[in-house]
């Protein structure tokens, strides 16, 4: 089952973005790297802001993830997700990746247990086929 109902409105990705999602849906979460400077960002952009390269390349995530904030969302945004309502939405922080950050949804744990800091485990969720996305559990 998916956490937010499939129904819900998926953006239409930018040219520069669309790797990352070709990706996810090879259950495969990769950030873009800049292939001169190094640095690691997320979301996908055309330059690299640190040296203005176009050189780029797709480097899959490693090391801990951790919960780095939340909200708990109590007033839905769009009419798909009033029976979601409450909703977390997270922002996730992967230290080893240059401290490279990911907005997402914890699953399996109530939003009453969530914590700052937290250890997470990435799962794949396919609310409909073809759209695969990455969320997070708590690691056990």
């Amino acid at each position: 089952m998916s956490y937010l109902p499939a129904e819900t409105p998926f953006p239409e990705p930018a040219p520069w973005e669309q790797a990352f999602w070709d990706f996810c849906g090879q259950r495969s979460l990769r950030f873009q790297g800049c292939a001169r400077c190094g640095v690691v960002r997320h979301p996908p952009m055309p330059v690299c802001a640190s040296c203005q390269a176009f050189e780029i390349e797709w480097l899959e995530a490693e090391g801990d993830v951790e919960l780095f904030t939340y909200t708990i969302i109590h007033h839905p945004t769009h009419p798909d997700l009033v029976q979601a309502t409450p909703y977390n939405a997270a922002l996730v922080i992967f230290p080893r990746m240059q401290g490279v950050r990911l907005v997402t949804n914890i699953v399996d744990c109530r939003n009453d247990d969530l914590r700052i800091g937290m250890k997470l485990s990435l799962v794949w969720e396919e609310p409909t086929p073809g759209r695969v996305l990455p969320r997070f559990r708590p690691r056990v």
